[in-house]
């Protein structure tokens, strides 16, 4: 799964890491609050508003990190006994 969406989640990050540098380019080098927002289209009232923050991306990759790929899986035998106590 992660191999799956690895590609579509780097893009992104590498897309919110582009807007905030160009953000602290035109802000005297302080980043501050980045938004996406969808608006109707017909009254252009916003209607959802989605801070643009890498946190919860470096939480992803710090459980990357930890929880490894589990290499020769196919090759595991797993066991599961039942007690009826």
């Amino acid at each position: 799964m992660r191999e799956t969406i690895s590609p579509v989640i780097e893009n992104a990050r590498k897309d919110i890491e582009s807007i905030q540098a160009d953000f602290m380019k035109c802000s005297n080098g302080t980043l501050g609050n980045i938004y996406l927002i969808r608006t109707d289209i017909n009254s252009e009232n916003i209607e959802e508003k989605f801070p643009l923050l890498l946190h919860y991306d470096e939480e992803r990759i710090a459980l990357v990190g930890k929880n490894k790929r589990l290499n020769n899986l196919l090759m595991a035998s797993f066991e599961s006994t039942s007690y009826s106590g």
